[in-house]
């Protein structure tokens, strides 16, 4: 009996250290991302991250729950872009730890993530998520609060000149 708890002991601990490897195998992943830009902005967007020594299976991207681009440094080529509507992906500047979008618009405002995974045998991944606010959106926001709070007739008029031009 005292045999089996012995081995059971060992065991255990043999999982706990194969776990505690893997664990450390993938972090620091980070995404930076600015909080505001205006429209028509060049944006990049960076994700860094340390694989331990472990060998980089993918980098993917995301507008909310769209994959726009992928990183596959053991494929060629090495990346890929997804349609997704009004991103405009700068594929000389993106790579494995960056994508730089183009002409942003205010529909590109909203929440981006950068998945990280190690190659093979355990393929750790990670992923991290920042969001991002195109100034005018944000503005337009604002101005639709105060109208709210406001019944001035020429403050509604301005924002539609606003709104529109």
């Amino acid at each position: 009996m005292e045999r089996l708890g012995r081995n059971l002991r060992l065991c255990l601990l043999s999982a706990i250290l194969v776990n505690l490897q893997g664990a450390i195998s993938l972090k620091d992943v980070e995404l930076k991302v600015p909080a505001a830009v205006s429209p028509g902005d060049t944006v990049t967007l960076i994700c860094t991250y340390d694989l331990e020594g472990e060998e980089l299976y993918t980098v993917k991207w995301y507008k909310g729950r769209e994959e726009f681009y992928r990183y596959i440094p053991k494929e060629l080529p090495n990346t890929r872009v997804f349609p997704l509507p009004n991103v405009n992906v700068d594929m000389n500047r993106s790579g494995k730890d960056r994508v730089v979008l183009m002409e942003v618009g205010p529909d590109l405002a909203g929440k981006y993530r950068c998945e990280v995974s190690a190659d093979a045998p355990n393929f750790h991944t990670k992923v991290v998520s920042a969001h991002m606010q195109v100034i005018l959106q944000m503005l337009q926001k604002l101005i639709q609060e105060m109208l709210k709070d406001s019944g001035d007739s020429m403050l509604k008029m301005d924002y539609e000149m606003v709104h529109y031009v």
